[in-house]
């Protein structure tokens, strides 16, 4: 069966689910913390969380997600997905 791009979409809106879950986690914040949450991303990635952003940030426990050029943060972590730069930027809000 082929893929769709919306299932592509989706697939990558996870990976960059975990991608802030696993910032989380390096940053020691406790389970139940509310964040502000900055990500730069690839343009397929951008795509994907826009898509689904209100999913991520209900599972990230993120207030605010918000797409920048450079993230900032008390705790900023860098990664990929595919070879594709994921930047994430947590404040605890």
């Amino acid at each position: 069966p082929k893929v769709t791009r919306d299932q592509q979409l989706e697939g990558l809106a996870r990976e960059v689910t975990r991608k802030i879950q696993m910032a989380r986690k390096k940053a020691r914040l406790n389970l139940s913390d509310r964040i502000i949450v900055e990500l730069a991303l690839a343009k397929d990635l951008l795509e994907a969380a826009e898509a689904h952003k209100q999913r991520i940030a209900d599972e990230t426990l993120a207030k605010e997600l918000r797409f920048v050029d450079k993230v900032s943060g008390t705790f900023v972590d860098d990664g990929d997905v595919d070879g594709d730069v994921v930047s994430v930027g947590i404040t605890v809000a």
